[in-house]
């Protein structure tokens, strides 16, 4: 089901214009969401940005402790482990989004291209 967001072209425009499912793979591997967005799925597009953004902190935060831990500023060792916890969640959401985001791009681009999914 899409949301009101989902739909920006108009219902003449949607018959026109079909995106291309190699340029929406390109754009989502560029930025994530990027080729969501390209396809008319705004809303998705945006979620998948939102969930990189929150790998991306997890990463950054994981490793400025890991930076503390080198330079020898964490007092407990307990920080250690929640750097290093951080630091590979963060890579892991990174990478699964990621691919999620190029696979659903194209698939999607794909399906209006043959008309399955408008």
């Amino acid at each position: 089901m899409a949301s009101g967001l989902d739909k920006v072209r108009p219902a003449a425009a949607k018959h026109l214009w079909k995106p291309r499912p190699g340029i929406a793979a390109v754009l989502s591997f560029l930025f994530s969401g990027l080729g969501q967005i390209y396809n008319g799925r705004i809303s998705k597009g945006l979620t998948i940005m939102a969930i990189s953004a929150v790998g991306m902190v997890l990463v950054i935060i994981g490793a400025v402790q890991l930076v503390y831990l080198i330079y020898g500023r964490i007092p407990e060792a307990g920080l250690l482990e929640a750097g290093i916890a951080f630091f590979v969640l963060g890579l892991i959401l990174i990478a699964a989004t990621g691919v999620y985001n190029v696979h659903d791009a194209y698939n999607t681009a794909k399906q209006i291209e043959e008309g399955k999914d408008e």
